[in-house]
């Protein structure tokens, strides 16, 4: 008796069954669309070139603040030379 009770419920709830198809989109996965990794590797990549812009920095002002040792009278001369031979 109570496999016909079991069965006849079964078999009701095949027939009312009705196909059903999930068209929405799947779940978003924030953890892949973050990328954390590219932005450590760019983070790093900036560092380095400001380091890197840095150390330039330091040794073009040293270039523009050493002392010449050229008499200016011979970097006048020098100047007048390589203006002779400079073409437009």
């Amino acid at each position: 008796m109570k496999l016909k009770i079991y069965d006849s419920s079964c078999t009701s709830q095949v027939k009312t069954a009705r196909p059903t198809v999930d068209v929405n989109p799947p779940k978003g996965r924030p953890h892949v669309s973050f990328n954390a990794k590219r932005l450590q590797l760019e983070r790093e990549r900036q560092e380095r070139i400001l380091k890197d812009n840095f150390i330039l920095l330091k040794k073009l002002r040293e270039i523009m603040h050493r002392k010449r040792r050229v008499a200016e009278d011979t970097q006048r001369v020098q100047w007048q030379e390589s203006r002779c031979v400079r073409v437009r």
